[in-house]
C-alpha cells in the first residue's frame, strides 16, 4: 500500500489520499452512493450491477492461523481443527474466508465450528488469534509482515481468491 500511495501522489500530486481498512461487504455500498471512489476487496462470487466494475489486482490465499504455540498446532487433521474456539468476523459472513472454512468442514462431513467471538475488525482479530488460544482465517499476504510472522503460523491452506479493484 505504501507503494501504491507513492505512485499514486507522484501521478496526481494535487489529490488528497483517504485509506479507510474495513471488510469487503462494507465498501460496496460506500462505493456506489460515492462516498470512496473505489475498494479493493476480493471478487464478489455474483454480478453487482451495471454500477460496479471490477479488475483483477492479485490473487491471494485464505489460511487458517494460530498462535505459534496454539495446543492444535501440530492437529493433523480438519476435525481436530473443529475442537478449536473460533473468531471471525460477521462482516466476512458471505465472504471468500467464512465460506471457505464452512466448505472444508462440510467436505470432511464435520459440523461447522462454532465461533466464540464475532469482530468486526481485522487488526484486533489477528490480535486475538495471536495471543489466544483460538483460530481464524486470514489471506496470506498478511502473514508477509514481519510482525504477523512472529506471532502467526499456518495451520493451512483453504481457498484462493482473486482480488479486484
Amino acid at each position: 500500500m505504501p507503494e501504491a500511495v507513492t505512485r499514486f501522489r507522484e501521478q496526481f500530486p494535487a489529490s488528497s489520499v483517504r485509506i479507510v481498512e474495513g471488510f469487503p461487504n462494507e465498501f460496496l455500498s460506500m462505493v456506489r452512493d460515492g462516498t470512496l471512489d473505489f475498494a479493493m476487496r476480493p471478487k464478489p462470487p455474483d454480478k453487482l450491477g451495471p454500477a460496479l466494475a471490477f479488475r483483477p489486482l492479485f490473487r491471494d490465499d485464505a489460511i487458517i492461523v494460530g498462535r505459534k504455540d496454539h495446543p492444535l498446532g501440530n492437529a493433523g487433521s480438519v476435525a481436530r481443527l473443529g475442537e478449536a474456539a473460533w473468531v471471525r468476523s460477521s462482516a466476512i459472513g458471505g465472504g471468500m474466508s467464512a465460506g471457505a472454512l464452512n466448505d472444508l468442514f462440510v467436505r470432511a462431513g464435520l459440523p461447522i465450528p462454532r465461533t466464540i467471538v464475532q469482530c468486526d475488525s481485522y487488526n484486533i482479530m489477528v490480535a486475538l488469534i495471536a495471543r489466544k488460544d483460538v483460530l481464524g482465517v486470514i489471506v496470506k499476504r498478511y502473514l508477509r509482515s514481519e510482525e504477523h510472522t512472529s506471532e502467526l503460523q499456518s495451520r493451512g491452506l483453504i481457498s484462493s481468491a482473486v482480488f479486484c479493484l
